[in-house]
């Protein structure tokens, strides 16, 4: 995939709606039927219900998040004296839970506890961990969720040529130290560089469209990955 096909396919995924992204939810990760009874505005519920969310991991259990996806009709997360509905885990191997709150419908990375803070860094959080917003609504949460899905593979195979190129590089280096143009092979590797970075802006700031709150304060979590992917 050269870049400019990257640049075409990111901007087909964040274009696209919700239907075709999850293939008329065939690879959708439904909630239990309870959900309908869950204290949340009408259109969480909803989409919920309609495109559930992708599996954390493709080539893993494709049921891993339903595992851990609460089946009861009351929130079973609490922290702190906050009630969350459960769905699931930010990440397949990191307790981390997705959490949304009972009532307004925010959607928290909530702590399994604050034996999550190693030893060393606790003197850093003296109150222990807080709860840290997702977004601003189930909404939001569904549509990054599914955005996102599509977008790993993007940067992982931008990921690959990057390490591909550069082995060449280097493997050129050894062969022929003394004709090899460095600075030109040095110049186009930094160019695609820059160019991959340049994507990952654009796809957070698309993100940042969708929900302003989630995706551009410096503790987001969707900054963060977009941003280490590029």
């Amino acid at each position: 995939m050269r870049l400019a096909d990257a640049v075409a396919e990111a901007d087909r995924v964040l274009g696209a709606g919700l239907q075709e992204l999850t293939e008329d939810s065939r690879l959708s990760v439904l909630p239990p039927e309870e959900v309908d009874q869950w204290d949340l505005p009408q259109d969480g519920r909803k989409v919920l219900r309609t495109y559930g969310l992708p599996p954390i991991e493709e080539k893993d259990d494709p049921q891993d998040v339903v595992r851990r996806c609460q089946t009861g009709a009351q929130p079973e997360l609490e922290y702190r004296g906050i009630r969350y509905y459960a769905l699931g885990l930010l990440d397949p191997h990191h307790p981390t839970r997705v959490g949304v709150r009972a009532g307004s419908g925010e959607v928290f990375a909530v702590p399994s506890s604050d034996t999550e803070i190693p030893a060393s860094m606790r003197d850093r959080f003296p109150d222990g961990l807080a709860p840290r917003l997702l977004n601003s609504g189930v909404p939001q949460f569904v549509e990054f969720s599914w955005r996102w899905y599509r977008l790993i593979p993007i940067f992982a195979h931008l990921v690959d040529q990057e390490s591909h190129a550069e082995q060449v590089y280097l493997d050129m280096l050894r062969s022929d130290p003394v004709s090899i143009p460095r600075d030109e092979v040095r110049n186009f590797y930094d160019n695609f560089r820059a160019d991959v970075k340049s994507l990952g802006e654009h796809v957070l700031s698309a993100f940042a469209h969708i929900d302003p709150a989630a995706a551009t304060h410096a503790d987001s979590y969707w900054r963060r990955e977009i941003l280490d992917w590029s």
